[in-house]
C-alpha cells in the first residue's frame, strides 16, 4: 500500500517501526526492542498451578494462597488434602501434569515448550510478571470440567476470592485475570473487593460462562457475578474469523471485548502430556486479552 494510505504490518515490533520512520524519521534499519510486557504485574486468580511445567521455565512467575486469617486449606472433597501458603502449587508427580490455571497463565508468560520435549503453550507476553493466586481446587479429569472448595479444619468453606484481590492490589497489580465463575462460594462476597481493585486503576479481565444461557441487554453488570460486575471487562470467545463460539454463540450485554478463544492450544484432561490446537473457551479469551493487555501496558 502507500505509505499515504497505510501500512500493512504483521507484528508489534513493524508497527512501531513503520511509525516512527513515518512520523519521527527514524531509519527502517534501526532495531526495534519486541513488547513483552516487561515491568507489568497480572494477577492469575484460579486453581494450583503446576510448578513444573516446561512452559513456565525461566517465567516469572510466583504462587500465593491467601486466607483472611492464614490458615491452611483442605480440599472440601477431600480434607486430608492439604495446602499451605508455603507452597500452594502442584508439580507433575502429584498425578496433575497440566491444570486449568497452568493453561490461563501459560497463555500469558509461557515459552512454548511442553512435556518430552514437545511443543507447550506459548504465551502473549512472556516478559509479563505473574502472580498466581489459587482460589479453588482442580478437580481430575477434563481441564476446566470442574472446581472444589477450600475449607477450614471444621469443614467450613474459606474465602479465598477477597484477600486475593486485595493483595493483588496491594502488591501492584495492573490486571487481574479472573478466568472463571464463582458458582461454587458466594460470588456476592466479592463485591467490595472487586470494587475495591477498579477503584485503583486495577483492570478486572472476567470470562463469561461456556453455555448459550442469555445475558442482559444492556452493558450494565451484575453486582452479585464476580465475571459481571460492573466495570470489569468481561470477555466471550470468538474463532480467527471473528465468529463467536458455539458453546456461547448467544446475546449478551455484559460482554465489553471479543477476545481469540477458539482453536487454541490446550490439553484435553489434567494428565495430558500433548498439547493440542483444538482448545476452545471464554478461559482462554479472557487469558489472551489479558496478556494483550500487559503488552500495551508495558512502558
Amino acid at each position: 500500500l502507500p505509505i499515504d494510505v497505510g501500512a500493512v504490518v504483521c507484528n508489534a515490533s513493524t508497527t512501531v517501526a513503520v511509525y516512527q520512520a513515518v512520523l519521527k524519521n527514524k531509519p527502517l534499519i534501526e532495531r526495534v526492542v519486541t513488547v513483552t510486557g516487561k515491568g507489568v504485574k497480572v494477577a492469575v486468580l484460579d486453581d494450583p498451578i503446576v510448578s513444573d511445567y516446561p512452559a513456565l521455565a525461566g517465567a516469572d512467575v510466583s504462587y500465593k494462597l491467601m486466607t483472611e486469617s492464614n490458615q491452611p486449606c483442605h480440599r472440601k472433597s477431600d480434607p486430608s488434602q492439604t495446602t499451605s501458603a508455603d507452597d500452594p502449587t502442584l508439580d507433575s508427580s502429584s498425578g496433575f501434569v497440566i491444570t486449568h490455571g497452568t493453561s490461563v497463565g501459560s497463555l500469558i508468560v509461557g515459552n512454548g515448550n511442553g512435556w518430552d520435549g514437545g511443543a507447550g503453550i506459548q504465551g502473549i507476553a512472556p516478559g509479563a510478571s505473574v502472580t498466581a493466586y489459587m482460589v479453588f481446587y482442580q478437580r481430575e479429569g477434563r481441564l476446566g470440567g470442574g472446581a472444589d472448595i477450600c475449607v477450614d479444619d471444621a469443614g467450613k468453606g474459606v474465602d479465598l476470592d477477597k484477600p486475593s484481590i486485595r493483595d493483588a492490589v496491594s502488591s501492584g497489580a495492573r490486571i487481574i485475570n479472573m478466568s472463571y465463575v464463582d458458582d461454587i462460594g458466594d460470588p456476592s462476597g466479592v463485591r467490595d473487593d472487586i470494587l475495591y481493585a477498579l477503584r485503583h486503576g486495577v483492570v478486572v479481565v472476567s470470562a463469561r460462562d461456556n453455555s448459550v444461557r442469555a445475558g442482559m441487554y444492556d452493558l450494565v453488570g451484575e453486582p452479585g457475578m464476580n465475571n459481571y460486575f460492573p466495570g470489569e471487562v468481561t470477555v466471550n470467545a470468538v474463532d480467527s474469523a471473528g465468529n463467536l463460539q458455539k458453546s456461547s454463540d448467544v446475546m449478551d450485554g455484559n460482554v465489553s471485548v471479543l477476545s481469540p478463544g477458539v482453536g487454541v492450544p490446550s490439553y484435553r484432561s489434567t494428565d495430558s502430556r500433548e498439547m493440542v490446537m483444538t482448545g476452545n473457551g471464554t478461559s482462554a479469551a479472557a487469558a489472551n486479552l489479558s496478556a494483550y493487555l500487559a503488552l500495551v501496558m508495558q512502558k
